[in-house]
């Protein structure tokens, strides 16, 4: 799929990089009103693109790790912050 295809779910859905952030997108799409699915498809393509737009620097990074064993931004993923990335999502959907 290239960068000129139109979102759809299944499209956001696997623009997402970890499989608990898909799991509560799709979720919370089976579980939004009707009238309130297009304002969390908006901010979940924004968060699809800004992903997508950041992979250069994701690979970089990767190949640096390869190469070093060291990353340069983070001692260590923290699986917490995907967490509380998710649980504020979460939130946010149901204040919607």
């Amino acid at each position: 799929m290239n960068s000129t295809d139109p979102w759809t779910v299944d499209r956001i859905a696997h623009a997402l990089p970890h499989p608990e952030a898909r799991h509560e997108f799709l979720r919370l799409v089976h579980l939004t009103p009707i009238g309130d699915l297009p304002g969390l498809l908006a901010r979940y393509t924004q968060a699809a693109e800004e992903l997508i737009a950041n992979l250069p620097h994701a690979r970089a990074l990767a190949a640096q790790v390869r190469a070093t064993g060291k990353d340069p931004d983070l001692d260590e993923v923290d699986e917490e912050i995907v967490r509380k990335w998710i649980a504020r999502g979460r939130a946010q959907s149901s204040a919607a």
